[in-house]
């Protein structure tokens, strides 16, 4: 289902997708100043026509009916290296490639806050270790990571 609304752009499985996910986030958003989704490179952006992490959690929040949206920060992290496809690569090819693959536009906001980062797929970590690593470096209290799904070999 996410590979169809990542690829294919079936839109209507992202919202399938944030129903599921829902109950197993349960209410810990309270818990983050702020909710960072893993951004695209402009570029990626351009050719999928949106970011699918954001989309899915967007919908997790609304769901929630409370003022979670305003947790989602779409402003702080940008991703300014565009790197190659990772699908086959291994954990040490993946964490060389995303070296200074995001920037903090703000990093005085983060000094001291909670952030929850957001991926939508695990393979093996390395893109939600980098951007945690970088909120981190910036001075965040603490730093969580949450991913939709979990790639099993």
């Amino acid at each position: 289902m996410l590979i169809a609304y990542k690829y294919q752009n079936k839109l209507s499985a992202g919202r399938v997708l944030a129903q599921l996910i829902k109950p197993v986030v349960a209410d810990s958003f309270e818990n983050f100043d702020f909710i960072i989704c893993v951004p695209l490179h402009p570029r990626k952006l351009r050719e999928r026509g949106f970011n699918q992490v954001d989309g899915i959690m967007s919908r997790v929040l609304d769901l929630y009916g409370k003022d979670y949206g305003t947790k989602l920060n779409r402003q702080l992290v940008s991703r300014i290296h565009d790197t190659v496809s990772q699908a086959q690569s291994d954990f040490e090819k993946r964490q060389e490639n995303l070296k200074h693959a995001f920037a903090i536009s703000k990093p005085n906001i983060l000094r001291d806050k909670s952030i929850l980062v957001v991926d939508d797929v695990m393979t093996t970590g390395a893109t939600l270790h980098e951007l945690m690593r970088v909120v981190k470096e910036s001075g965040a209290r603490d730093v969580k990571g949450l991913t939709f799904a979990r790639r099993i070999k």
